[in-house]
C-alpha cells in the first residue's frame, strides 16, 4: 500500500521547500516539459502514479473527443513528506498533516493573486490537493462520498473513471513561489488554533464554485475576519480591532467617491474612518445573509456583496501579512505597503467591478487598475509595521 500527494491543477515550476514538505514537478508527457524546469522535475513515474495521474483531465468531455486520452494533464505537482519516498504510504495523521500544509499553502498562493488581469488569477481549486492510497498494479479506484449517516463506497474500473477540471478553476502550470510565507503559516497554525481557522476560513471563501451561493462565501469571510482579529462576533468590535491593527497604516483623506458612504457617513453620530465603515457594513451584510432577512434589508448596504468578496479577498492576506510583522516573524514588502494604504482609497471608490473600455463587446480595461493607478500619487507608502 502507498499514497500519492499531488495537485493535478498547478505545477511548481521547480522543487519548493515548505515545512516538512517538499512540491515536486512531474511531467507525464513530453508537453509537459514546457510547464517546469524539466531539470528539475520527476520525468520517469513509475507505472502506479501515472495510471493515477492520467484519469485527471484539463478539457471538458466532447462528444467529438475519439481519443481517449484526450485532455490528460500533461504535468503535475507531487508532494513529498520529509525524506520519505513520494509514494510512501501515508498514516492517518500524516494525511491531517497533509491537509494542513493544502491549507496554508493555498493561502500563499491566493494571497499573491491579480484581480482584473488576464494572467495571476487563481482561486482555492486551483490548489486541489489530493491523498490517494493505492496499491501495486491497482486497476481500479475506490472512491468514498460523505453522507449525513456516515459515508458510501464505490468501486471503479480505471478505465471508466475520469476527473475532469471544472471550468471555474484557472490552471496554474509553471507556477512560481518561494514557499516562505506557507512555511511561516503552517509552522504557526500549529499553535495558533485561530490563524488555522482563519486561514481555512477564507480559503473556503474563495472557491468561485458556480454551485455554491456567494452568501455562503460572505459568511465564510466574515469569519475569518473573526479569528484573525479576535473578534467577539459584535461589528463595533470587529471595527475596533480592524482600527487598532491598521493603525500604523496612513488614512488616506479626501472625500469618498462612492456617493452611498457619502450619505452613510453623514447619518453617523461619529465619523468612522473608511476602513472602519467598511467593515461595519461588512458585518451588517453578513447577519443580515446569516439571519435569512429579506432582500429589503440590503437596500441600505453602502457595498453590494459581491464588492464586499473583492474588496475582503483583497484585504485579508495583507492584514495576515501586517500581522506577522508586527509579531517580528517577517518584513513588508514595498508592494504590500502600497497595497494596505490604497484600500481606502479602493473602498471609496465607486463601479469597482465595473470596466472602462471594451473591445467587441468585451472588457478590456477596469476600473479597479485605473482607481488604484490614478491613486498612486496619493498615498503614503513611507511607513512601517512597527
Amino acid at each position: 500500500m502507498g499514497t500519492l500527494s499531488f495537485m493535478p491543477w498547478t505545477t511548481v515550476y521547480e522543487p519548493v521547500k515548505v515545512g516538512a514538505f517538499t512540491l515536486r514537478p512531474v511531467i507525464l508527457d513530453k508537453s509537459g516539459a514546457y510547464e517546469c524546469n524539466p531539470a528539475a522535475a520527476w520525468v520517469d513515474p513509475p507505472a502506479d502514479v501515472l495510471d493515477i495521474l492520467k484519469v485527471y483531465r484539463n478539457r471538458p468531455n466532447m462528444r467529438a473527443d475519439s481519443d481517449p486520452s484526450t485532455g490528460i494533464i500533461s504535468s503535475a505537482t507531487v508532494i513529498q513528506f520529509g525524506e520519505r519516498p513520494v509514494t510512501d504510504d501515508l498514516s492517518d495523521e500524516d494525511i491531517e498533516n497533509l491537509f494542513s500544509f493544502r491549507e496554508a499553502f493555498t493561502f500563499s498562493g491566493l494571497a499573491e493573486r491579480e484581480f482584473f488581469a488576464h494572467n495571476g488569477y487563481c482561486n482555492k481549486d486551483s490548489f486541489t490537493m489530493i491523498g490517494q492510497r493505492f496499491s501495486a498494479a491497482a486497476k481500479g479506484v475506490s472512491l468514498v462520498s460523505r453522507r449525513l449517516d456516515g459515508t458510501t463506497t464505490a468501486y471503479w474500473p480505471l478505465e471508466y473513471v475520469e476527473f475532469r477540471k471544472d471550468a471555474h478553476i484557472p490552471e496554474l502550470r509553471s507556477y512560481h513561489t518561494d514557499g516562505g510565507l506557507a512555511g511561516l503559516l503552517l509552522d504557526r497554525m500549529t499553535d495558533d488554533e485561530p490563524l488555522a481557522l482563519a486561514v481555512a476560513h477564507f480559503n473556503s471563501a474563495n472557491t468561485d464554485r458556480s454551485n455554491e451561493n456567494a452568501a455562503s462565501d460572505l459568511i465564510w469571510l466574515v469569519s475569518a475576519y473573526q479569528q484573525l482579529l479576535g473578534s467577539n462576533g459584535k461589528c463595533d468590535d470587529l471595527r475596533s480591532k480592524l482600527a487598532e491593527l491598521m493603525l500604523c497604516v496612513p488614512v488616506c483623506e479626501g472625500r469618498p467617491a462612492r456617493a452611498s458612504l457619502l450619505g452613510w457617513l453623514q447619518r453617523q453620530k461619529r465619523q468612522p474612518s473608511a476602513r472602519e465603515a467598511w467593515i461595519l457594513d461588512l458585518c451588517t451584510s453578513r447577519g443580515n445573509v446569516a439571519h435569512g432577512h429579506r432582500p429589503s434589508a440590503f437596500k441600505t448596504a453602502v457595498w453590494s456583496l459581491q464588492e464586499h468578496l473583492l474588496l475582503g479577498s483583497y484585504l485579508f492576506p495583507l492584514l495576515v501579512k501586517l500581522k506577522l510583522c508586527k509579531d517580528g516573524a517577517r518584513s513588508l514588502r514595498d508592494n504590500e505597503r502600497r497595497d494596505l494604504a490604497l484600500f481606502d482609497v479602493m473602498c471609496t471608490s465607486e463601479n469597482l467591478m465595473g470596466s472602462v473600455d471594451k473591445m467587441r463587446g468585451v472588457p478590456s480595461a477596469y476600473r479597479w487598475n485605473e482607481v488604484r493607478r490614478t491613486a498612486l500619487f496619493r498615498v503614503d507608502t513611507n511607513w512601517s509595521c512597527g
